[in-house]
């Protein structure tokens, strides 16, 4: 993918931090900016849109601009390595695999078991709070909803 530091995606992404530092009335720090920039301009986007997101949620309004960036910077690069984890264990799986997820008029199926549940546990988020556990299930980035195909599976999985 593109570097971030390179070419109109570059201005793009700083066009964008600069709305969310004005619609906040916050100004983001040099180490969530430097977490922000060593992702690629698309992933950078993404990183923005989930920032903005949770903004919005919180009724427009962010104390900690920075740390809410970085957070969702790591989630980010977490994820990105889990993909290449994943990209590489496909790979290695070799032809074998590709036969057995095969559809009958000799397509390839793409919305196989291991791929939906890969994907919905990207999208489960849990903790311990006070006295319960929370679920939160976030679909925002995730291409399950679509397709139909994908969504009938991942709620069989369910």
């Amino acid at each position: 993918e593109d570097d971030a530091a390179a070419g109109p995606e570059k201005e793009e992404v700083e066009k964008r931090v600069q709305l969310l530092q004005e619609s906040t009335q916050s100004e983001i720090d040099e180490r969530a900016l430097s977490s922000l920039w060593s992702l690629s301009a698309s992933k950078a986007m993404e990183v923005l849109q989930r920032v903005e997101e949770l903004v919005e949620a919180q009724g427009g309004a962010c104390r900690n601009l920075s740390s809410m960036l970085q957070s969702v910077c790591r989630k980010m690069e977490r994820k990105m390595i889990a993909d290449a984890k994943a990209k590489a264990a496909e790979g290695e799986a070799g032809d074998d695999a590709a036969r057995k997820h095969k559809q009958d008029d000799g397509k390839e199926e793409y919305w196989t078991v291991k791929r939906i549940e890969r994907i919905a546990e990207q999208c489960f988020e849990t903790w311990y709070e006070a006295d319960r556990w929370r679920l939160k299930l976030s679909m925002s980035g995730s291409d399950l909803a679509s397709c139909d195909v994908a969504m009938e599976r991942f709620c069989a999985w369910l």
